[in-house]
């Protein structure tokens, strides 16, 4: 017997779910790290929207129409940030953590995640 209701956070890969937002303007990429964290490194399009803000925010600046595809740095920030987004009604992707990400990168330091040929 099941007491309450249990959310389902549904997840993606990174680099599958950065193709979908490139062909559907339906989809926004949250990063839930800090604005500090977020302006060092993001994948291009992302916005910020930092979890500690998210109960608080979400109601007044996200749309319900749309698709989110939450990321951070680390895995479990982003799974918490989407539980609680699906917790109010949006429709919400864990993408997990942006280390693996292999696409387009803006911020003030780049990564370089190609390995340097010897």
């Amino acid at each position: 017997m099941l007491f309450g209701k249990k959310d389902i956070i549904k997840s993606k890969e990174i680099n599958e779910a950065y193709k979908e937002f490139e062909d559907d303007t339906s989809i926004i990429l949250l990063c839930v790290d800090e604005q500090v964290t977020f302006d060092e490194c993001h994948p291009v399009g992302a916005q910020c929207f930092p979890l500690r803000i998210i109960e608080d925010e979400a109601k007044k600046m996200l749309d319900k129409d749309l698709k989110y595809y939450v990321y951070a740095l680390r895995k479990g920030t982003s799974y918490t940030a989407a539980k609680k987004l699906v917790k109010l009604g949006y429709d919400a992707y864990d993408l997990g953590s942006s280390i693996p990400f292999k696409g387009p990168e803006e911020g003030f330091h780049k990564k370089n995640r190609r390995k340097r040929k010897k």
